[in-house]
């Protein structure tokens, strides 16, 4: 709990909650819809859009419509968006290192094994879905 509270507290310096990082990371990765950042972070549409709106006012993302069809609105990082989120990111894994230094050997090799079976099983759940829709 404890470090959650200083991973919390390294953020807000960068004055972005965890929520909103989590947003400008999907963000990043391409130009989406509402809907789209709303299922990637497994939250509602309205929630999503607050969210976005939030990111929007605070310069990070911006709104575009599609050019090819006008009804659809990407949502994308602006240049102060992706620097907030590359230095965000930077703090994390700064607090990640410092961390995985104080575990020993033998817990690293643990933790990863448990870090490999998370992401097979979440790669596997991901293909089953996409196989069903």
């Amino acid at each position: 709990m404890r470090l959650l509270r200083k991973q919390t507290a390294a953020l807000n310096e960068e004055e972005l909650s965890m929520r909103e990082l989590q947003a400008l990371s999907v963000i990043s990765q391409n130009k989406n819809t509402m809907g789209k950042i709303a299922d990637d972070l497994v939250i509602s549409l309205p929630s999503a859009t607050s969210l976005v709106e939030k990111l929007v006012e605070n310069g990070f993302a911006e709104r575009t419509h599609d050019a090819h069809d006008r009804r659809i609105v990407l949502i994308h990082l602006t240049k102060n968006g992706d620097k907030k989120l590359k230095k965000a990111t930077i703090t994390k894994m700064k607090r990640m290192s410092y961390l995985m230094e104080k575990i020993s050997p033998h817990d690293k090799k643990n933790i990863l094994a448990i870090l490999h079976n998370t992401y097979n099983s979440l790669e596997k759940r991901s293909h089953e879905k996409n196989n069903t829709e």
